[in-house]
């Protein structure tokens, strides 16, 4: 994953996917795995190999990635070595994570019975590249 990226997980159980999201200021990554249907044909694009398994590159999407949470730590919670801790307890406040893209990709491709599907505004070659280094 590129330097500097937060990770952000959603697990689910039974038939609903297992998503993966990492994200920066301006760019993100989200990976989705659900199952295949054995009849099913990938979806029209650019045909690209992804460890030899043949995979999909659709690029050229527009819109907003919204998922996960932003946390602004307020100074009051940093830890210090000597003072008093805080008598109140302290509000961490979070934010949606909100950025738009007109340079947005999709890469999907299947491994055994198990469809993934990359949403990300990060280059080819960078999307490639995870999607090489997954297990």
């Amino acid at each position: 994953m590129p330097a500097g990226f937060r990770y952000s997980a959603m697990v689910s159980s039974g038939q609903e996917p297992f998503k993966l999201v990492f994200y920066s200021d301006d760019q993100f990554v989200a990976i989705t795995q659900s199952k295949a249907p054995a009849d099913r044909p990938l979806p029209a694009g650019k045909e690209v190999l992804v460890k030899g398994q043949k995979g999909v590159l659709v690029t050229g999407l527009k819109g907003t990635f919204e998922d996960g949470f932003r946390f602004r730590m307020p100074k009051e919670v940093l830890v210090r070595p000597k003072g008093t801790p805080p008598t109140e307890p302290i509000r961490i406040r979070g934010e949606r994570v909100s950025i738009p893209y007109d340079d947005g990709k999709r890469l999907t491709w299947c491994v055994g019975d198990v469809k993934v599907e990359m949403l990300a505004n990060l280059s080819v070659d960078e999307m490639l590249k995870i999607a090489e280094s997954m297990q």
